[in-house]
């Protein structure tokens, strides 16, 4: 589609090819509308996801280690409700605890995660976390 000149001097997804430009040229939103803490209501859910079904993504916060993963999903939960279960303990932590203790503070964890690789597993990308590889094979 068309994309829009946002100001995105004040974000944290300048990167050409960050997921949330994408995002926000998909829905036409402002970069500061993804900050709602309500998340993103389902039916820019259900656009995000027509659009990005089949997209590869590259994750961004493993420094070096670019791993590129099939989106096959979006979750429902934002990343500050979604659970999964600890390896070590079993027990539910949510994806931005996970990630504010492995790898950085998430700026957007009310949005919805990606869901990657096989629907059998349940891993789960915030999507501020990623950029899109432009493959739809």
């Amino acid at each position: 589609g068309m994309l829009l000149n946002f100001d995105m001097t004040a974000t944290a997804f300048v990167e050409e090819g960050h997921v949330l430009t994408f995002a926000c040229n998909v829905l036409r939103m402002r970069p500061e509308q993804f900050s709602d803490p309500r998340g993103l209501p389902d039916h820019l859910r259900q656009i995000l996801l027509r659009e990005m079904k089949t997209l590869k993504v590259e994750i961004m916060h493993r420094g070096a280690e670019r791993r590129k993963f099939r989106v096959i999903g979006i979750s429902r939960l934002g990343a500050n409700q979604l659970t999964f279960p600890d390896l070590d303990t079993g027990a539910q932590v949510t994806v931005a605890d996970y990630f504010k203790a492995q790898y950085q503070e998430l700026r957007y964890p009310h949005l919805p995660c990606l869901h990657v690789g096989s629907p059998k597993r349940h891993v789960y990308l915030p999507m501020e976390v990623c950029k899109n590889k432009f493959q739809y094979r």
